[in-house]
């Protein structure tokens, strides 16, 4: 039997799911969530937990679940990097950003299992942008409106008044 309970905002504070098991929320002072816990019913035995720590300004600091992940942004509130462990292995990625806030590239470097994340031997990845911010090359088209026509794998077709009506990758449409 499922049954749920209420936290005084009118979210959800608990709910019994099927299988014998209850999800927890705990929700921060500004009433986000920023726990979620499932537990087996009558143990108390935690059999997954997710959480989530946030920045003064409301941004993600860390993420811990299925796999960790710690976030840094510069002084504009961009995210400039990202260090994320799976299955004990720790990736680095560290984005550069121009002044519009685009990014314009992504480093990436992976530890041996359980080794600290590095930076060394990174695989680099840039992307260009023209002066309306779209990003060029690599696949990405546009038309003489200012429309997307395409992206890597899939074109886009649109109706006079500039809503799509077809989007086609590959043979499927």
């Amino acid at each position: 039997m499922s049954s749920t309970t209420y936290d005084p905002d009118g979210a959800v504070a608990t709910e019994k799911l099927p299988g014998g098991y209850t999800l927890t929320q705990r929700k921060d002072t500004a009433g986000t969530v920023v726990e979620r816990l499932y537990t087996k019913n009558g143990e108390g035995t935690v059999v997954y937990s997710d959480t989530v720590t946030q920045t003064v300004q409301g941004r993600n600091a860390t993420h811990s679940g299925w796999s960790d992940q710690a976030y840094g942004y510069d002084n504009a509130g961009r995210l400039t990097h990202v260090e994320g462990t799976a299955d004990n292995v720790c990736t680095q990625r560290v984005y550069t950003v121009d002044k519009p806030s685009n990014r314009t590239a992504v480093s990436s470097a992976s530890a041996a299992p359980s080794q600290a994340c590095m930076t060394t031997g990174s695989t680099t990845t840039t992307k260009s942008y023209d002066t309306a911010d779209r990003i060029v090359g690599g696949g990405y088209t546009y038309d003489l409106f200012g429309r997307t026509t395409a992206v890597p794998g899939s074109t886009v077709a649109y109706y006079a008044n500039d809503l799509a009506y077809q989007q086609t990758a590959g043979a499927k449409r």
